[in-house]
């Protein structure tokens, strides 16, 4: 299990820390992360995440997988994926959350609190073994489902300032009624959006994939999804610009990949296209797809031509791995080709 260094004192009474007095201008507010009072749950050999409150209608997601752990977001049912770009904010190896401590940075008017930042502390380790670990605060500018990592700082009050001058535009002018409390009830009031993006929604049943249209898919295996190599956090689809082809990794309990494809059709509704875990790998030559011991991730997703597109995969066997780029197209017949070779 993951440990933490604390780096302030958290009354233990309470998992928020409130503020004695209003502010008239800025001030802050704290949440916690211990997995003490949030259970990690979707709980693998050395993985979980944990679903903690928040203010003004966020929720934070703890995450704890690959050695790092860090904080996601979730916002009217939409998760925000914050781990790539935390992490391209830190140096050194593994980054991970410092301690259990979010900082919400805000303006208070009477018993609400409406946040347009967070604050949070990331450690990782130092390559020079002999020295000490580095240490980072993340700055993230809250915008609802538009929420984004703006930057870092080396102390509190640099990144407070950073907070102030980058994220205070997206303070709304009046608070929702219900930021005056912790929001940790809104797990079950919340409900997924529909219209407008697409969506990545983990529930007890699996992860809810809905398209702007308002299907749903569902992937029940467990963990989630799953990045490229380079950053397996970055947990979103992969859609071509003109939209009529999406690819996603699903990442089972076991230590697998597993992609899936879908196809728009010209009446705009979407369509899973079936056993495409054993076609990737029948064009790659590699045999019958076996758990545990070989899989299959998408990398990227590029348009090549209307109506032809180039997917870079990944395929890996035994502690081996081979990138294969692999052109699809749709036919006359609406139907999807892989590898030019109709398969």
């Amino acid at each position: 299990m993951h440990s933490f260094r604390p780096l302030w004192i958290v009354a233990a009474s309470s998992c928020i820390v409130m503020s004695a007095h209003a502010a008239s201008g800025p001030t802050s507010e704290f949440t916690s992360t211990d997995t003490k009072k949030y259970k990690l749950v979707n709980r693998g050999e050395s993985s979980g995440s944990a679903l903690c409150p928040g203010f003004g209608g966020y929720q934070i997601i703890f995450q704890i997988g690959d050695e790092r752990s860090w904080i996601d977001l979730k916002y009217n049912g939409q998760i925000v994926l914050l781990g790539g770009d935390t992490f391209e904010q830190c140096k050194g190896q593994r980054p991970s959350k410092a301690n259990s401590v979010v900082q919400w940075r805000g303006f208070r008017k009477g018993n609400q609190f409406t946040p347009y930042a967070l604050i949070f502390r990331m450690n990782s380790e130092n390559p020079n073994r002999s020295q000490k670990p580095f240490d980072t605060l993340v700055v993230v500018k809250l915008d609802g489902p538009n929420s984004k990592v703006v930057g870092h700082a080396a102390g509190n009050t640099e990144a407070e300032l950073l907070a102030d001058r980058l994220c205070m535009s997206a303070a709304p002018a009046a608070a929702d009624p219900k930021t005056a409390v912790p929001q940790a009830r809104l797990a079950a009031e919340e409900k997924p959006a529909t219209r407008g993006s697409m969506t990545v929604d983990k529930t007890d049943d699996g992860t809810i994939i809905t398209f702007p249209n308002g299907q749903k898919f569902t992937l029940p295996f467990g963990k989630g999804l799953l990045g490229p190599s380079e950053r397996p956090t970055e947990a979103k689809p992969f859609q071509l610009e003109d939209g009529w082809l999406v690819a996603l990794n699903e990442q089972p309990v076991t230590k697998t990949s597993i992609v899936h494809l879908y196809l728009k059709g010209q009446n705009g509704k979407w369509t899973e296209l079936p056993n495409i875990q054993q076609r990737i790998l029948k064009i790659a030559s590699t045999g019958q797809w076996r758990m545990n011991t070989e899989f299959v991730r998408v990398e990227n997703l590029q348009t090549d031509s209307p109506g032809r597109a180039l997917m870079h995969v990944e395929t890996f066997k035994a502690g081996s791995s081979e990138p294969i780029t692999l052109p699809v197209a749709v036919s006359k017949t609406g139907n999807l080709t892989y590898g030019g070779r109709g398969e």
